[in-house]
Formats: structure tokens, sequence, C-alpha cells
């Protein structure tokens, strides 16, 4: 840039044409499919294997979901974003109940499943 120092009339040339693309960042993925279990059809933030599984659980039958997110951890990928379809978040929770005893002034037990969907379906009591 010239420095202006009296008056007067200057001329300053700029290149014409278009500006060249800045380079932005393109590393991160983005994966839309089944899971066991995490938030529904909200985009979330994952940077390794262990995170997805413990957000979204493991695999699926039926649902490439998790093969395809293990895979891009497995070559390297960094972070990426999972987004769980389904048709609500609510699924019914697993139950099981205990009988109460000979003595009826005890009540019998409840066991719920703090998650719904299929990871509750493998609950048992002994």
């Amino acid at each position: 840039m010239p420095n202006y120092l009296s008056p007067g009339v200057y001329v300053e040339e700029v290149e014409a044409g278009s500006r060249p693309i800045e380079g932005v960042g393109t590393a991160t993925a983005a994966f839309v499919g089944l899971a066991e279990k995490g938030p529904v059809n909200a985009p979330t933030l994952v940077t390794n294997w262990s995170q997805y599984s413990q957000t979204f659980g493991g695999f699926l039958e039926g649902s490439y979901l998790a093969h395809s997110v293990y895979g891009y951890f497995l070559n390297g990928g960094g972070s990426a974003y999972v987004v769980r379809i389904g048709a609500d978040g609510h699924a019914p929770s697993a139950q099981a109940e205990l009988p109460s005893a000979k003595d009826k002034s005890l009540a019998g037990y409840r066991v719920l499943a703090l998650e719904g969907g299929q990871p509750g379906n493998d609950i048992q009591v002994e």
C-alpha cells in the first residue's frame, strides 16, 4: 500500500478477476443410520470408537452404521458426526418383577432397565 504524502490523484492497480478460494478443513465425516441407543435425529460429535460405543451401542444386526464408524476410526479418521435415525427416542424399557415372599406384608420387587430398546431386553434377575 503506497503512502500518500501530498494531495493529488493516485492510481493503484488491483488485480482483476476472482480471488482464490480459501482452503477449509474437509476431514469431518458424517454417518446416518440405525443404532441401539443414543439421541435420535440429533447430530452428535464422536472422536473415537469408544465414545461411539458408549453413546450409540455396539454392532446391531441389520444396520451398517456401527461397521462404518468402526472402519472410519480404524483407518485413521478423526472426528465424525453421527445421527441415529428412528421413529422416536422413547422405546419402552424392559422390566422384570419378583413376586413377594409368602409373607404378604413385604411387597415384590420391580426392576426396570435404565434405557429403552434392545439393550434393556437382556435384563435378568436372580
